[in-house]
């Protein structure tokens, strides 16, 4: 997988548990050999929305979350190291089916995938199978500028007529054209030293698991908020900002599809504050 001859994916969400992905349904149950028996047991189980076909023709293997079950009991959430196709073909027991293309995007070849009783070698759990003491504190520890320069290049060359003498300006010139772009300049500039003082922050040991999380949902949140703006970069470029090649409008599909994947950051924020000391 280092040397890219093999596509990693992460399989966490399911058609039914997003959020509350913690109770997802998908079950890894353990066999007397010590083995594992990979199975979705129903569609809403289905994992939603890596790309796991052959289609491009590179192998790939993907760690799969479910609920660990001993004797009939669940051990709670675990990850599982599961080889999903081999280049040519999906592994046994392994069925995908394929998702509406997103618009607006350059789209990957997304997929729900279930698991048909699917046979995994004992070293496929990765850490160990004892339930945790602390089932919430656990879970997460497992799951762990183009478009302003577009806006500035279109709003120095677009050009408007300007009195009655024929004079012509370029729009750059309106302070309503500069202030989203200057606001975007500024919003850039912001979130970059942020993000490198969080991951700094999110990296020292001694700071509590619960706090590094906040820094890390308080990112996301800002940016998702602050990435609102490319709407109104797109309006500034008038009708040419809704054509492709402009790229804002794809730029803001692409932020707004990883928003949603990745879950609802107001719910995310909200629960973190709730259930911290934050």
């Amino acid at each position: 997988m280092r040397q890219f001859n093999v596509c990693g994916e992460f399989m966490l969400t399911e058609i039914e548990h997003g959020l509350d992905a913690k109770n997802l349904d998908t079950t890894a149950t353990l066999l007397d050999d010590g083995s594992f028996l990979l199975h979705t047991p129903a569609f809403g189980a289905a994992k939603a929305m890596p790309p796991t076909t052959p289609l491009v023709g590179v192998p790939r293997t993907a760690v799969v979350f479910a609920q660990l079950l001993i004797n009939g009991k669940s051990r709670g959430v675990k990850p599982f190291i599961v080889p999903i196709n081999d280049s040519t073909r999906m592994s046994p027991g392994i069925v995908s089916r394929a998702l509406p293309i997103r618009p607006g995007t350059k789209p990957l070849d997304h997929f729900i995938t279930m698991f048909n009783n699917v046979r995994l070698p004992t070293k496929a759990l990765l850490g160990p199978s004892t339930k945790a003491e602390d089932e919430r504190a656990e879970f997460p520890d497992q799951i762990w500028r183009v478009s302003v320069g577009i806006a500035t290049v279109y709003s120095k060359r677009r050009q408007v007529g300007v009195g009655n003498r024929g004079q012509v300006v370029p729009i750059m010139t309106f302070s309503t054209q500069q202030r989203p772009i200057l606001k975007a300049l500024a919003y850039g500039e912001v979130l970059h030293a942020y993000a490198q003082w969080t991951v700094r922050e999110f990296m020292k040991l001694d700071n509590a698991v619960d706090v590094r999380r906040g820094l890390a949902t308080a990112l996301k949140a800002l940016v998702v908020r602050s990435s609102r703006l490319l709407v109104e970069l797109a309006e500034r470029c008038g009708w040419q900002g809704l054509f492709a090649y402009k790229q804002i409008s794809e730029l803001a599909s692409t932020l707004q599809g990883n928003s949603i994947a990745e879950g609802d950051s107001l719910v995310i924020s909200i629960r973190r504050c709730i259930l911290s000391d934050l």
